[in-house]
């Protein structure tokens, strides 16, 4: 018995090639596709200053159910407010491509212990807005900035140059870790401050060469897979 909305197609070549002739069905079905392969993505192990490891891969629509808990001040940080329905949905649903992803997991299919994105600028395609949420129990051991490096090596292999980032200036944790790769902050309203900042050349990380090269490989296996 199905328990979701269920979609699909019958017919031959013609019925196919008419459907995607339908505004909107072409698009749909790419970030399906999209979706679907990462899935597949084997997630990749990675070890914090501490000698923890976790687990590292594409956020994926259910993750929303396997989070870990977050505090009222931690969301408060995050989103300036609390997130909706729509918004919870938005941040679970992505298409890799203009909106890319990664969560972070205690174990390789466990809980949801942060998880870092960026979101293309629509008017300027190679700048991106960045954030990362780590989860209250999880903060204070260099999580923040293995996200930040992971989101650089797909960044680049995304075709993003600049990241921006605007965040509650009481937000000093965020803002220490952009700090190290070069942002600027100025005033964008009370209480709010914003940074464009160049990522970070791979060079510049400290993430090992294997995990940087499982990184990009990963993105540009969601990224590129139907482009």
């Amino acid at each position: 018995m199905a328990t979701e909305q269920i979609q699909g197609w019958s017919g031959g070549r013609d019925a196919f090639a008419a459907m995607l002739e339908i505004p909107g069905v072409s698009e749909s079905l790419v970030w399906t596709a999209r979706q679907r392969l990462a899935t597949f993505v084997t997630p990749m192990p990675v070890c914090l200053r501490d000698g923890a490891q976790f687990y590292l891969r594409p956020i994926l629509p259910g993750d929303s159910q396997r989070l870990a808990r977050l505090s009222p001040r931690t969301v408060y940080r995050r989103f300036m407010g609390v997130p909706g329905k729509r918004m919870i949905t938005y941040l679970f649903e992505v298409d890799y491509l203009e909106h890319f992803a990664w969560a972070l997991t205690d174990e390789p299919d466990g809980l949801v212990v942060a998880d870092a994105r960026f979101i293309r600028h629509t008017d300027e395609p190679d700048s991106a807005e960045l954030a990362f949420t780590v989860g209250d129990d999880y903060q204070g051991r260099g999580i923040g900035t293995l996200l930040m490096e992971a989101l650089s090596v797909s960044a680049h292999a995304s075709g993003v140059r600049r990241f921006t980032a605007s965040v509650l200036a009481e937000n000093h944790a965020m803002r220490s870790i952009l700090n190290r790769y070069g942002a600027r902050w100025k005033s964008d309203g009370p209480g709010v401050v914003t940074t464009i900042l160049d990522v970070p050349h791979t060079r510049d990380l400290n993430l090992s060469p294997r995990a940087s090269i499982q990184i990009d490989v990963a993105t540009r296996q969601m990224v590129q897979a139907l482009c």
